[in-house]
């Protein structure tokens, strides 16, 4: 599966189930996508949960953030460069008012208050 295919199945699952995500701490998020049948890696949480930010703007902009990072993603020193990545892209769509996915744009932005920071 891809990683745009992934993120778009958690971001169903999340939307879906807001209310269970609402008022925790961003270090509840993987223990409960693992009640919601969604067993997610330590590396998804650390550096890549981002993508989902950047799915919920335009999901093309996956590929085009990251075009320029040659090696695979999970070679040592590239998932930062990919946060990095996915964080600049989020941002910037932010700021031209292109988010496609408004509403759960805001709502990941509720549940994780310092990812774009």
């Amino acid at each position: 599966m891809s990683a745009v295919a992934y993120g778009k199945e958690i971001l169903a699952v999340v939307a879906f189930n807001q209310k269970k995500f609402l008022a925790k701490k961003p270090f509840w998020f993987r223990a409960l996508c693992d009640d919601l049948g969604w067993e997610l890696s330590a590396a998804f949480c650390d550096c890549f949960y981002i993508i989902l930010f950047v799915i919920c703007a335009d999901d093309s902009l996956v590929m085009k953030s990251t075009k320029n990072i040659k090696k695979t993603w999970g070679v040592s020193g590239v998932p930062n460069q990919v946060k990095k990545a996915f964080r600049d892209a989020a941002k910037a769509a932010e700021r031209a008012n292109n988010i496609k996915h408004k509403e759960t744009y805001r709502l990941l932005k509720q549940l994780f208050p310092a990812a774009l920071k």
